[in-house]
């Protein structure tokens, strides 16, 4: 066990004994480390989400007092998506005869839907503005380390053993902190850039969505824009132009609308006019570059396995590419893709249908902030378990849960 895995177990036991809040707040955290391993065993690192959403989900269990289950259109929706998922990565694996090989990797997928599904019920024990207040709060802790970190990896600040072992511990090549000196991108506590814009994106849009709020998150929507233009991540650049897109089409306040495209097209022109080479660099030029090159091969390869095995792919996490399309089509075929699909334009089209103009808009920037992640997913980050979906899905999940809540009450008053 690491020194950063002794600290987060003592968390859990806590967590497990104290307030149910706590241990989601512990859950919602867990998902933000990426670097940290709890545990390592032959090698292979565990970090704290896998292990704090099987404590979250034991937590829930444990103060259910009543059998009875609540469906509603919005859950019931998002539930079939999941176990359409599920069903997907687990028949094709059988099928495949490779179950044996990434039965792990299937269980940890099941875990935090699993998680997911117990969210709907945490939210009965919450405040109307839990979910507002833990986003906000993690996303500034997240940018200030995300700050501490380029410092660090740009050599101005020392590189002290403190930070490493909490939030850096695995010393594996894909941790770029660990690995790389005077790298100048902001990932904050996620393995690379393209990862952390997950959650830069999203909770830029979240703030941004929920104007209720937003007066008050200016200062903060500014430095989470700056940070991510400091990722110098194409992932983070096309999520957050498309997001921003689906922003617009979808808001109904036309002098923001006006003053957004007015600022973003001033915005690419200083961009252009002064930093060509970062636009050339991220956007550009990204299609000659190295990694580029090497994706294109990858992404040939996912396409023969699923020419070979178009219906149900050749099995969960046995081929990888750079999008999560070929991914998918690789590994789960055209079945496991339709389901994807069906799961994220369910989570799209409250957003943007003017059938749900009941939908809050805490739930609406909750749903952009998910579509954000899929955003950078179709860009570079091919993984269906992608520990920022699974956080922001999480939260949605609450807020949804909150919200049946308060009907209820406003039912009986």
């Amino acid at each position: 066990m690491t020194f950063f895995g002794a600290i987060w177990i003592l968390l859990i036991v806590y967590c497990m004994c104290s307030k149910i809040e706590n241990m989601i707040v512990l859950t919602i955290i867990s998902s933000t480390i990426q670097c940290s391993n709890v545990i390592v065993l032959n090698g292979v690192g565990i970090g704290p989400q896998v292990i704090t959403s099987i404590a979250c989900i034991a937590r829930i269990w444990l103060a259910w007092r009543n059998l009875k289950v609540t469906i509603y259109l919005q859950k019931l929706l998002l539930f079939l998506g999941t176990i359409g998922i599920f069903l997907c990565v687990l028949l094709s694996s059988i099928i495949n005869g490779v179950i044996s090989q990434n039965y792990m990797r299937i269980m940890q997928l099941v875990i935090y839907i699993f998680c997911f599904f117990s969210m709907f019920y945490a939210g009965k024990f919450l405040s109307n503005d839990f979910v507002y207040v833990l986003i906000r709060k993690l996303t500034i802790a997240l940018m200030i380390i995300g700050a501490i970190q380029i410092g660090i990896t740009s050599g101005i600040l020392p590189r002290l053993s403190i930070i490493r072992e909490l939030l850096y511990n695995d010393t594996t090549s894909d941790v770029i902190y660990y690995t790389r000196d005077n790298y100048h991108r902001i990932l904050s506590t996620y393995m690379e850039p393209s990862y952390f814009a997950g959650f830069a994106v999203g909770s830029f849009y979240y703030f941004l969505f929920y104007k209720e709020k937003r007066s008050e998150n200016i200062v903060l929507l500014g430095i989470i824009m700056a940070e991510i233009l400091l990722t110098f991540s194409s992932s983070a650049y096309g999520a957050f132009a498309f997001a921003g897109i689906i922003f617009l089409a979808s808001s109904k306040e036309k002098n923001l609308k006006i003053l957004i495209i007015v600022g973003a097209t001033l915005g690419f022109v200083v961009m252009y006019t002064f930093f060509f080479d970062v636009l050339d660099t991220v956007i550009f030029s990204k299609a000659t570059s190295g990694s580029a090159v090497a994706r294109h091969y990858w992404n040939l390869a996912a396409i023969r396995n699923f020419n070979n095995s178009p219906v149900w792919g050749v099995g969960y996490k046995m081929s990888r590419a750079s999008s999560i399309i070929y991914t998918i089509l690789s590994e789960i075929g055209i079945i496991g893709m339709i389901v994807y699909i069906q799961l994220n334009l369910t989570i799209l089209f409250p957003i943007l249908s003017i059938r749900y103009k009941r939908t809050d808009n805490e739930t609406k920037g909750l749903r952009l902030a998910i579509i954000s992640v899929v955003l950078t997913q179709l860009i570079a980050v091919p993984d269906l378990d992608i520990c920022t979906y699974w956080m922001w899905m999480n939260l949605l999940a609450l807020r949804i849960a909150i919200n049946q809540q308060n009907s209820k009450r406003k039912v009986i008053k």
